[in-house]
């Protein structure tokens, strides 16, 4: 009887957005959109690394927030947002590393969105250091074997 097995890709791709560096607290910033109907892609779950530091100490309570932005087309985005608890801040200026799957995003879904973006929401109280921040991804799908 064949085997369903998890397939990851080989590599992690940056999409980084722009204004990720000194990102000022209470701001955001948003990928550009990953087009998951490509033949490149056509992921099943997608998995992204963010890597974030601040300059200054961020509030004990602060938090970044991260957020999917679904489209059906790559046109028209969701306005109701599917964010994921925010994540919580260690008091200090180093650099830490958060991974997390797409479908985390989405309760009921077994595949992802045909378009999406990333948004990241900065309520650290602090701005995010001027270098060092990113954000990459890597498809997930399955192999019968």
């Amino acid at each position: 009887m064949p085997a369903i097995l998890a397939k990851y890709g080989s590599s992690w791709t940056d999409i980084t957005p722009s204004g990720l560096n000194n990102l000022a607290n209470n701001s955001s910033v948003a990928t550009s959109t990953i087009d998951n109907t490509s033949s490149s892609l056509k992921g099943l779950d997608f998995y992204f690394l963010l890597t974030f530091q601040y300059g200054t100490a961020p509030s004990s309570t602060g938090t970044i927030e991260i957020t999917i932005e679904a489209s059906r087309d790559g046109t028209n985005w969701t306005d109701v947002k599917n964010p994921i608890s925010g994540i919580s801040l260690p008091t200090d200026t180093s650099a830490h590393r958060v991974v997390f799957n797409l479908l985390s995003f989405f309760s009921n879904a077994v595949v992802p969105p045909p378009y999406f973006r990333v948004r990241i929401t900065n309520k650290g109280g602090q701005s995010l250091a001027s270098s060092g921040n990113s954000l990459f991804y890597m498809v997930a799908n399955t192999d019968i074997v």
